[in-house]
């Protein structure tokens, strides 16, 4: 069970990073875990898919998601629930919307996707 505090993509400062040295907060993230996994492949270190990607951390979620998504908001949530109630096991909630929206989740499986200028946000509720 993890909570997840995702900041979106606007809040950084929109400048073209193109060196894995840079300062973007993001590339930073990623060229360490790149960089991590390529200096202990002899002793096979693996991260779990919420450090690798904290959008998402399931990908039959992600292909389900792509394979709905919709240019209309509304249309796409539904599409997208229908196409998840049939993969997946327990409460999911699915958010979409063409504005950035923040949030704070306690889920075992999630996944956030942008597409056609929509994001999509499918969780599975968690029980305490």
């Amino acid at each position: 069970m993890s909570s997840i505090i995702i900041p979106k993509h606007e809040s950084f400062p929109k400048k073209n990073y193109s060196k894995a040295n840079d300062s973007h907060p993001i590339s930073s993230i990623n060229t360490n875990i790149s960089e991590v996994a390529k200096n202990k492949q002899e002793n096979i270190t693996r991260f779990s898919p919420s450090l690798n990607n904290t959008e998402c951390n399931d990908l039959t979620m992600r292909k389900v998601i792509m394979q709905n998504i919709h240019s209309n908001p509304s249309t796409a949530k539904r599409q997208i629930q229908l196409a998840m109630r049939k993969k997946f096991s327990g409460f999911i909630d699915t958010i979409c919307s063409t504005k950035p929206f923040n949030y704070l989740i306690n889920s075992d499986l999630y996944c956030e996707v942008q597409q056609h200028n929509i994001t999509c946000l499918v969780f599975r509720q968690a029980f305490r």
